[in-house]
């Protein structure tokens, strides 16, 4: 009798929309002031099953300055007086969320936290999950 061999199912990966909301509900029980920053992605509706992108809305975005690449959160951590010696410390961290497995990084993507890890004060990493997203930001508030 010939073995058959059983294909062992795929876990289940959480969608990079419910890391996100995750992170969001995380954020909001730590108190911290943080939004979620809005992205150049093709804006539309599904309409019979099809997609139909709204073209108008794309293009005012463009207009207005929204671009690709740009992180998906900002966060400000800010330091209480105890911790802080010399000068200031607050911190601005960007957070650009990936699915916990699959998730890839535009070349756009890495451009910007590249040029954001250059400022002063700024952070800019990219979490793969909300688990990786979660022990970054606790490793930043105290």
């Amino acid at each position: 009798m010939p073995i058959t061999k059983i294909k062992a199912a795929k876990p289940a990966v959480a969608s990079e929309d419910n890391e996100c909301m995750a992170l969001a509900q995380y954020l909001r029980l730590k108190g911290l002031r943080f939004s979620h920053i809005a992205q150049e992605t093709p804006a539309g509706s599904y309409q019979g099953g099809t997609w139909r992108p709204a073209y108008k809305t794309l293009k005012r975005n463009k207009e207005m300055g929204v671009n690709q690449g740009v992180p998906d959160y900002i966060v400000f951590i800010e330091k209480s007086p105890d911790q802080i010696v010399g000068k200031r410390c607050d911190i601005l961290l960007f957070i650009e969320m990936k699915r916990e497995w699959g998730g890839k990084i535009s070349s756009e993507q890495i451009e910007w936290i590249e040029d954001l890890n250059k400022v002063s004060g700024v952070v800019a990493v990219v979490a793969h999950g909300f688990d990786e997203a979660k022990a970054i930001v606790d490793a930043y508030v105290q």
